[in-house]
């Protein structure tokens, strides 16, 4: 007489659901934590390159890409004068043409360098906020509306 093996799931996974675990059903499954694991190891070993890089961009000024003289007249450095530390806050450079295709200007697109410097307040601790402080954050802005006054018109109540 044979036995039969014994049942290991009895009941069917949607009518054993643990309410502590969260419903991994969209999460995207073993294939996304790899790619999360092998992303966060990529940063891991070039986190100092992506500080230095982020420093670099948050101390980079308008001065060190363009020159003016006393007249208004702006002239832009050459890419090859151009410190690397700076090269990396330009997002894009564009040639002005005219109607007859003769290059009248530059027009270079730097990076946002409010967003960068808040990026690395976040990463130095300096906007996290404690639950047990009670000052607002280094950076924090609270900004309130004018209060509501009751209008009447006349002849209404």
């Amino acid at each position: 007489m044979s036995e039969s093996p014994p049942d290991l799931n009895p009941d069917p996974p949607s009518s054993k659901v643990d309410p502590e675990f969260p419903d991994l059903r969209d999460w995207g499954g073993i294939e996304r934590v790899r790619r999360e694991v092998k992303r966060s190891a990529t940063i891991m070993a070039n986190r100092e390159n992506i500080a230095w890089q982020l420093l670099a961009m948050g101390g980079t000024s308008i001065r060190d890409i363009v020159d003016w003289d006393e007249a208004g007249v702006m002239t832009f450095v050459a890419s090859k004068k151009l410190k690397p530390e700076h090269v990396g806050m330009v997002k894009s450079v564009e040639q002005r043409l005219d109607k007859e295709g003769n290059v009248v200007g530059l027009k270079v697109t730097l990076y946002d360098k409010v967003a960068v410097l808040r990026l690395l307040a976040q990463c130095a601790g300096l906007l996290r906020k404690d639950a047990d402080d009670d000052k607002p954050a280094v950076v924090g802005v609270r900004v309130r509306g004018p209060k509501r006054r009751a209008v009447t018109v006349e002849g209404e109540k």
